[in-house]
């Protein structure tokens, strides 16, 4: 399993992205989820219009 993980969502309507960064390390150890963070910023999209390649 990889040490990070990147999720990017965007809407049609949107000129911008939503992207999270997990830090799967941050889980490894006993921490209480409410003092784990996470990096969420705005990115620019990644693609436009209407292309769907995964349902």
């Amino acid at each position: 399993m990889g040490k990070k993980l990147t999720i990017i969502t965007q809407t049609l309507h949107s000129n911008n992205a939503i992207k999270i960064v997990i830090d799967w390390e941050e889980f490894e150890t006993d921490k209480e989820l409410i003092a784990i963070t996470n990096i969420i910023e705005s990115t620019p999209k990644q693609k436009k219009g209407r292309d769907r390649p995964y349902y």
